[in-house]
């Protein structure tokens, strides 16, 4: 008799704790999401601040550091402001800058961010790279 009154309550048990554990997962992951987003944020401003520290360059020197980090063909676009298709997330900071906000998305398709600027202008990365842009 005792076995009948036990194995439901050990199954009741087993049942409330994965549902408990499921939810604090739940919580965790969303958790994680924000505090992701706070980190690219800190990350962005990291890149503000030290760009500001380095802005005694002229345009010559910009051109050269650009030529330097990205090659001949591309270095001179970045320096100009200029973004395309395929523009890495580094690439769009040293081309235009800290965005004053983005947005990020994941899914199973993929993680999606946007990068909004002044004057509604913004940049779209899908999977890590730039597919769309408004100037």
């Amino acid at each position: 008799m005792n076995r009948f009154i036990l194995l439901p309550i050990i199954l009741l048990t087993t049942v409330l704790a994965y549902g408990q554990s499921h939810s604090e997962s739940e919580k965790l992951k969303q958790e994680k999401a924000v505090l992701q987003q706070k980190i690219d944020s800190l990350h962005a401003r990291i890149d503000e601040i030290d760009k500001l520290l380095g802005q005694d360059f002229d345009s010559e020197d910009r051109l050269a550091s650009m030529i330097r980090k990205y090659g001949k063909r591309k270095g001179p676009m970045i320096a100009e402001g200029r973004v395309w298709t395929g523009v890495s997330p580094e690439m769009a900071l040293d081309s235009w800058g800290v965005p004053e906000s983005k947005k990020k998305s994941e899914g199973s398709w993929g993680v999606n961010e946007t990068w909004y600027y002044a004057e509604g202008k913004y940049l779209y990365f899908e999977n890590g790279v730039v597919s769309k842009w408004k100037n």
